[in-house]
C-alpha cells in the first residue's frame, strides 16, 4: 500500500458558514473497482483534513509491512474570495492507494486508523457519499471484519444533497460534480471519470507503472480538493432562501421584434449581508411552465440575473383587461349590457329585464391597467384573462404599497414565490 500525505493552504474561494465553527472539516471519496460494494473491493480512499488548529492534524500512521512512500511536499493554496466567511487556515490531504486488490484491508485499516487517532470529532463532508461511499466503505469494512463504529458516528454532510434542490435555479445541466465544477469555474487536469479507471487500476495491479498509478491518484486527489470549493454554491443557496432585500424597481418601454410597445418592470435586490457571488448567474423562466401548462402565456417570460451582490429581475407588464372573478357568485346578478356582475344588495336598483342570475363564469368585474404575472395565487387580488385561467395576475400600481403590502415586503415575497415555484 502507498500512503501519501500533502499540506495545504487555505480554501480561500469556499463557504464554511453551515459548518460548526469548532470542528475540523474531513472531506473524503473512495475509488471502487465496480459499483457493487458486495462484489467489488475499495482501492484507492483520498481525504482532506480542513482545521483552524494544526494540532488537530494527526501524522500518517505507519502500517506494518507495507512502503513508506509518504509525500510532504507542500500544495499552493487555491485562489478565491479574501472576504468567505468561516474558512479554515489550511490542513493536510491524505491517500491510501491499494497496489493490489488484496490490499483493501489495509486502506481501509489505514482510513480508520486515522479517523481514531484525530483529536476531536470532524465533521464527514463528502459528494453524494450517502448514497455511494458511507454504506461501500461500510459493507466492505464487515466484510473485512474491521469495526468501522469510528466512522459511522462522525457528523456528516452531503454536498449533493445541498446542492441538487437548486439544480435547476442554478442551470445546472446535472448534479454531477464535475457539471458543478464547471458552473464555478473550476478547471481539472484529470479527464477521467471512475469508471474509466477501473482497468487502469487493474493494469497498476499488474505493472505498478508510475503512468497508471499517476492518473489514479490524481483524479482522486482533484475529486477531494475540490469539494471545498464547491461550497461556493452556498452563496447562491443562501440568497434562493431567503438572504436578500429589496432595493427599488423601475419601469421600461421597449419595442418587441413586431414593432409593438411593451413594457416591463426590473425590480432590483442585493445580498442582506453584502456577500458576494461567485459568479455571475443567468436564469430565464417560461411563467407557463411553472403550471406545467403545454402552451405558451401571454405571461412570457422572467429573467434573473445575479451579479456580485445585486440581483435583478425582470418581469413582463402586460396592458390591457383583466378580470376579478367573485367566488361566491349566488349573491350576484349578472348584468349583460355591463357584461359584469354586481352584488345583490345592489341589483335591487336594475331592472329584472337587464339583469341574471350569475355563474361561476360570469361573476366577475372588469378591471383596465397594467398588470404583472404571478406564480401563484398568495397574493389578492388576483385576476384572470378569462374563467379557468390558470395563470394569475397582479394589478401594477406605482406606489408605497403592493396588494395591501408594503413594496419592500410584497417584492421580496414575491421573489420567493417565484424561486419556490422553480
Amino acid at each position: 500500500m502507498i500512503t501519501i500525505q500533502k499540506k495545504t493552504g487555505p480554501v480561500a474561494d469556499a463557504d464554511f458558514s453551515l459548518f460548526p465553527a469548532g470542528s475540523p472539516c474531513l472531506f473524503f471519496d473512495i475509488e471502487t473497482t465496480g459499483l457493487s460494494r458486495e462484489k467489488n473491493r475499495i482501492y484507492l480512499i483520498g481525504a482532506l483534513l480542513l482545521t483552524r488548529n494544526a494540532a488537530d492534524i494527526p501524522e500518517m500512521p505507519d502500517v506494518p509491512g507495507t512502503p513508506d512512500a509518504t509525500d510532504q511536499s507542500d500544495m499552493p493554496a487555491a485562489p478565491g474570495m479574501a472576504d468567505a466567511p468561516a474558512a479554515p487556515a489550511g490542513g493536510q490531504f491524505f491517500q491510501w492507494l491499494a497496489e493490489s486488490e488484496d490490499e483493501e484491508i489495509l486502506v481501509l485499516a489505514a482510513f480508520l486508523d486515522f479517523i481514531r487517532q484525530l483529536p476531536k470529532p470532524a465533521m464527514l463532508v463528502h459528494f453524494n457519499g450517502a448514497r455511494f461511499d458511507i454504506p461501500f466503505f461500510q459493507t466492505r469494512c464487515a466484510k473485512n471484519g474491521l469495526d468501522c463504529q469510528c466512522f459511522s458516528q462522525l457528523p456528516d454532510m452531503d454536498l449533493y444533497q445541498q446542492i441538487k434542490a437548486y439544480k435547476n435555479l442554478l442551470g445546472l445541466p446535472s448534479c454531477r460534480q464535475k457539471s458543478i465544477e464547471n458552473f464555478l469555474g473550476i478547471e481539472r487536469e484529470d479527464q477521467y471519470d471512475g469508471g474509466e479507471l477501473i482497468p487502469v487500476f487493474h493494469q497498476y495491479c499488474r505493472t505498478h507503472g508510475k503512468q497508471e498509478e499517476a492518473l489514479l491518484l490524481l483524479h482522486n486527489e482533484e475529486d477531494v480538493n475540490h469539494m471545498p470549493r464547491l461550497t461556493a454554491v452556498f452563496s447562491y443557496i443562501r440568497f434562493f432562501k431567503g438572504g436578500f432585500l429589496w432595493s427599488y424597481c423601475e419601469e421600461a418601454r421597449y419595442t418587441d421584434w413586431e414593432g409593438q410597445e411593451k413594457m416591463e418592470l426590473f425590480a432590483v435586490y442585493r445580498t442582506d449581508d453584502g456577500r458576494k457571488i461567485p459568479s455571475p448567474l443567468a436564469l430565464r423562466r417560461n411563467f407557463s411552465s411553472l403550471y406545467k401548462q403545454k402552451s405558451a402565456s401571454l405571461a412570457g417570460q422572467f429573467w434573473m440575473s445575479c451579479r456580485e451582490t445585486e440581483m435583478t429581475l425582470r418581469i413582463p407588464l402586460i396592458e390591457g383587461e383583466m378580470k376579478y372573478f367573485f367566488e361566491d357568485y349566488k349573491n350576484y346578478y349578472y348584468l349583460p349590457l355591463e357584461d359584469q356582475a354586481v352584488h345583490k344588495s345592489v341589483s335591487q336598483y336594475v331592472e329584472p329585464e337587464y339583469r341574471k342570475k350569475a355563474t361561476a363564469k360570469n361573476c366577475y368585474t372588469r378591471i383596465f391597467g397594467f398588470f404583472l404575472p404571478a406564480a401563484g395565487t398568495a397574493f389578492k387580488p388576483c385576476f384572470y384573462e378569462e374563467y379557468g385561467s390558470k395563470q394569475p395576475w397582479l394589478r401594477w400600481e406605482t406606489g408605497e404599497t403592493m396588494c395591501g403590502l408594503p413594496a419592500a415586503d410584497f417584492f421580496r415575497a414575491y421573489l420567493e414565490m417565484l424561486l419556490g415555484s422553480c
